[in-house]
């Protein structure tokens, strides 16, 4: 821990001398957003506005850099500082390996995919073990009404679920998918799941969280 604190401090002083525009994190295409926002309707996730975190891009860190997420295009976001904070710069998707924002983890599904199955671009990592990932590939969808003669745009969210287990990455669609791929565990899910039925209804991904935390629990006490 003690090594990483001080690459990234390393990292911060490089970026503060040659300035993060010179570094060749802003290489990428002007970001232009096609929907007017609100912080409670928005087709970035969590935070409208930009928000300091970090990333890999070109197998290079960056640190406290102004980022945003726009799901809907599946694309990174960051801008320029000072007098040019108003250009926003769509970061290069393929060179994007991972990035965090607010404590969510992102990383790109290249890294998990071999190249016979479809990029599923940005998911994120939503519980880890040595053994597997519970990943979420988070989704808006977006309507268009007419109101008082203006298109008003509306997004609502839609998440699917990813398991990646023995180097295969397997879509997720309830509990009982998990039994199927490791059917080894299908008792203690199956018990899980009887003493969990009203947190499956209330949270789904927590119900899938906790039911791995158990499952990652049992096999180190064995």
């Amino acid at each position: 821990m003690f090594s990483q604190d001080v690459n990234k401090t390393k990292e911060n002083i490089y970026d503060n001398i040659v300035g993060l525009e010179n570094s060749g994190l802003f290489n990428g295409k002007r970001y232009y957003n096609a929907y007017k926002t609100t912080p409670n309707n928005t087709n970035f996730y969590i935070f409208t506005d930009f928000s300091k975190a970090n990333a890999v891009f070109d197998e290079q860190p960056y640190y406290n850099v102004d980022l945003k997420y726009d799901v809907t295009t599946d694309q990174l976001i960051t801008k320029l500082n000072n007098n040019l904070s108003y250009i926003n710069i769509q970061l290069v998707k393929n060179k994007v390996s991972s990035f965090n924002i607010d404590n969510h983890h992102f990383i790109n599904s290249k890294l998990l995919l071999n190249d016979s199955i479809p990029d599923l671009g940005f998911l994120e990592i939503v519980y880890t073990t040595p053994l597997y990932k519970f990943l979420i590939k988070r989704i808006k969808r977006v309507s268009k009404e007419l109101e008082n003669k203006k298109y008003v745009f509306t997004f609502r969210s839609y998440d699917v679920y990813y398991f990646f287990f023995e180097d295969k990455l397997y879509e997720i669609s309830s509990y009982k998918d998990l039994r199927k791929i490791m059917p080894d565990l299908k008792k203690d899910i199956n018990d899980f799941y009887r003493n969990n039925k009203k947190l499956l209804k209330s949270d789904e991904e927590l119900f899938v969280v906790n039911l791995l935390k158990q499952l990652e629990y049992k096999n180190r006490n064995k």
